[in-house]
């Protein structure tokens, strides 16, 4: 097969795998959020016991916020 033929399939496998997001799970969201604990790219975690800053994030339809 020619390079364009592999590039086609590759784009379309790539764009059929992508999730859809629908309106009512963007809602959920919304309040105060918190990191409790962070995988690193190696695979070790790190725990944050105590967090200094805690955001709150809002999505009101195609806009919203985040405070700290």
């Amino acid at each position: 097969m020619k390079p364009f033929y592999y590039f086609l399939l590759f784009s379309v496998a790539l764009i059929s795998c992508q999730e859809k997001v629908s309106p009512e799970s963007i809602s959920k969201i919304n309040g105060y959020w918190e990191i409790q604990k962070v995988q690193l790219p190696d695979g070790q975690e790190k725990e944050y016991n105590i967090n200094e800053t805690v955001d709150y994030i809002e999505w009101n339809g195609k806009t919203g916020y985040r405070k700290k």
